[in-house]
């Protein structure tokens, strides 16, 4: 042992996080993966499931989508459409988009999010 401490945020993966600040009750969490799915929603994201993979890191969309419709009546739309998938075999999915008339609610519960988790007092 040379007496250097590991940090436990990069053990577990997280970048970014000083050692001191993880160690602290005051450390930034990153945003939850609903968070995340809003934010894109309210600045103009649309996509389907395979851009929500790669562009939000939710692997399931439909199910983020669901819970924001069904659990916080914040009303995404969406249309069925036909994309390339697995080894260029067209697959049907569903292209979702935050309707301008819900970006009011979508805000106010973005910030009750953020609220909640203490990043905004």
């Amino acid at each position: 042992m040379d007496g250097h401490k590991e940090n436990p945020a990069a053990r577990l993966g997280v970048q970014g996080v000083k050692q001191s600040s993880f160690n602290s009750n005051h450390y930034t969490r990153p945003p939850t993966k609903i968070v995340r799915v809003l934010s894109a929603f309210i600045n103009g994201w649309v996509g389907h499931r395979f851009q929500a993979e790669i562009e939000l890191h939710d692997h399931a969309i439909n199910l983020t989508v669901s819970t924001i419709q069904n659990k916080h009546h914040v009303r995404i739309d969406r249309e069925t459409i036909t994309v390339r998938g697995y080894q260029g075999a067209k697959t049907t999915v569903a292209k979702y988009w935050l309707p301008e008339d819900q970006i009011d609610k979508a805000n106010a519960l973005l910030l009750h999010f953020q609220q909640r988790r203490g990043a905004i007092q």
